[in-house]
């Protein structure tokens, strides 16, 4: 598989995951189940209990305290990653529309060789253009 072949993969794939992510978090409830908002609304819980042991928790107690961050750290990876593709995506389809409209462009406005625009020149002078 080409260079090429693999990146217009990995482009549909990014854009899909953006667009997967982005129906899942603007859906509501009447559109159906929704299982990414269901995981980060429960890790956000979770995050929020484990900030709030924080407090109580005794300052001498390293396990403890490292359990109840890694409750913390555990929603915080999943919205980096989320945000991650999202963006992943979003530069897909943004390269994707460059690369379209740059073809487009080569299609109907090719990029004049010098020699060609030299010819075309010289034509026009001996009026034969």
């Amino acid at each position: 598989m080409t260079d090429d072949a693999i990146d217009v993969l990995w482009t549909a794939q990014a854009v899909t995951l953006s667009r997967d992510i982005e129906e899942q978090m603007t859906a509501r409830a009447a559109d159906g189940f929704r299982p990414l908002v269901a995981a980060l609304q429960l890790a956000r819980v979770e995050a929020g209990r484990a900030v709030a042991a924080l407090c109580d928790v005794d300052p001498d107690d390293a396990k403890q305290i490292r359990a109840l961050q890694n409750e913390v750290q555990r929603f915080r990876d999943l919205v980096r990653f989320l945000h991650r593709i999202a963006t992943a995506g979003i530069e897909a389809e943004l390269a994707l529309g460059d690369r379209d409209r740059e073809d487009l462009e080569r299609l109907v406005a090719p990029p004049r060789d010098a020699a060609a625009g030299e010819r075309e020149t010289e034509m026009l002078r001996l009026g034969l253009g």
